[in-house]
């Protein structure tokens, strides 16, 4: 468990007080955080019976593959459904578009 982390738990337990969650993290912290739960809510999806796919076949240039799994790496996510799901996402939000 990181430092800030504990803090935070510390926080919440010791002064019963709520902060706006941007006064805790910075922006990578939530990114990271948007991609853990895009990672837990990609799991609960997997296990429903019904699911509406799609497929499409993508072509990437080696860099970009190696961005790519970068993003997976650092971010922690399964697979690059994940992630490329997160890189939508996140991108979305810098155009202000999602939320």
């Amino acid at each position: 468990m990181c430092l800030n982390s504990v803090y935070v738990y510390i926080y919440y337990l010791v002064l019963g007080m709520e902060t706006m969650e941007s006064e805790i993290y910075d922006e990578q912290q939530k990114a990271f955080l948007r991609a853990e739960q895009l990672r837990v809510e990609s799991k609960k999806e997997d296990n429903k019976p019904t699911k509406d796919k799609l497929h499409k076949t993508l072509t990437f240039s080696i860099s970009q593959w190696a961005l790519l799994e970068q993003v997976r790496e650092k971010m922690k996510l399964d697979n690059y459904n994940q992630t490329l799901n997160f890189c939508i996402l996140e991108q979305a939000r810098n155009l202000g578009i999602e939320s």
